[in-house]
């Protein structure tokens, strides 16, 4: 074998040694989100300095019939699918913000959810920042909501068994009974 063939089948080697541990470090990061537990606790650490509430504690203010408003972080399209009943869609920070200061009753509890957390969290998080207090998220947003055979309610207020899966990947963690068919390009 000559130099130059010898350089080039290095350089391949090299190569793919290179594409195999970027491979491995990707595997490891999908590991984490195989368990909707494995993604909350990757929310805490994310976001340490936002409250969260479990369904169950959630539910339980519902059941006493203690007043709690819900904010849905979620898209449009996902909220159209299903939601927690009496939710408002309100996404973005300044939103929240002058909802929550229009309330008439400031002292009722905030309980903002996503998909699986996230967005509620880091939403939770810049509202904890900016000095609103009695808000939280919900842990493991409307999917471990559902996953639990809680209620959710369609666009008409109908109760439903569907929820939006977000995309393919996260949908996964939404147990498949409840999981909304999305289109292909979704």
């Amino acid at each position: 074998m000559s130099q130059r063939g010898a350089r080039i089948l290095v350089g391949v080697f090299v190569f793919a040694l290179a594409l195999l541990g970027f491979g491995q470090c990707g595997y490891k990061k999908i590991q984490t989100f195989q368990s909707l537990e494995n993604v909350e606790a990757d929310i805490a650490r994310q976001f340490p300095s936002a409250d969260a509430i479990i369904p169950e504690g959630l539910a339980l203010y519902q059941k006493t019939s203690q007043s709690v408003t819900l904010i849905d972080a979620r898209s449009a399209e996902e909220y159209q699918v299903s939601r927690l009943k009496g939710a408002l869609n309100l996404t973005e920070v300044e939103e929240i913000l002058n909802f929550i200061e229009s309330r008439s009753d400031s002292n009722d509890p905030v309980v903002i959810y996503g998909s699986l957390g996230y967005r509620a969290a880091e939403l939770a998080q810049e509202m904890e920042d900016r000095g609103v207090s009695n808000l939280s998220h919900l842990r493991g947003g409307i999917f471990r909501w559902a996953n639990e055979g809680r209620e959710v309610v369609d666009a008409n207020g109908n109760v439903t068994d569907w929820v939006h899966p977000y995309n393919k990947f996260w949908g996964r963690l939404l147990d498949k009974n409840r999981r909304f068919t999305l289109k292909e390009s979704e």
